[in-house]
């Protein structure tokens, strides 16, 4: 997959997780974000995020993402660290399909109460990509 495509799509992903993370997020984020990439045979597979406060380190986002059989991403699926139980939980979810070069984001959140992921109409977006 071409760097380019891969930057877009993760792009459109963090625009929706920093909203997301705008509403539900302290007003005090100015810590620094460390990223851990995690690769499988040369594609983008996950990647960890820890804030840095001072000298230590904080778990506190995680992406792990589907690819279709052209190495496109179709789902991004996010989880946010739970300190309480010391474990990731679900969080948001979004998922791309392409028709072209025309590629359509759905944002869904996790409703724990229900145990299923919510549509969130407000951060669906639709963007072409010329590299398509």
């Amino acid at each position: 997959m071409k760097f380019k495509q891969v930057y877009k799509v993760l792009l459109v992903a963090l625009v929706t997780i920093s909203s997301f993370c705008s509403v539900s997020a302290k007003s005090n984020i100015s810590n620094n974000i460390i990223y851990n990439l995690e690769e499988k045979d040369g594609i983008l597979v996950g990647q960890t995020l820890y804030k840095q406060e001072g000298k230590e380190l904080s778990q506190y986002l995680k992406y792990n993402y589907v690819y279709d059989n052209q190495n496109r991403i179709v789902e991004n699926n996010i989880l946010r660290w739970d300190e309480d139980n010391n474990r990731w939980g679900k969080a948001l979810t979004v998922r791309y399909q392409y028709d072209g070069q025309n590629v359509n984001t759905k944002s869904y959140m996790w409703d724990a109460s229900r145990q299923e992921y919510k549509l969130i109409p407000q951060f669906n977006k639709q963007f072409l990509d010329t590299n398509l």
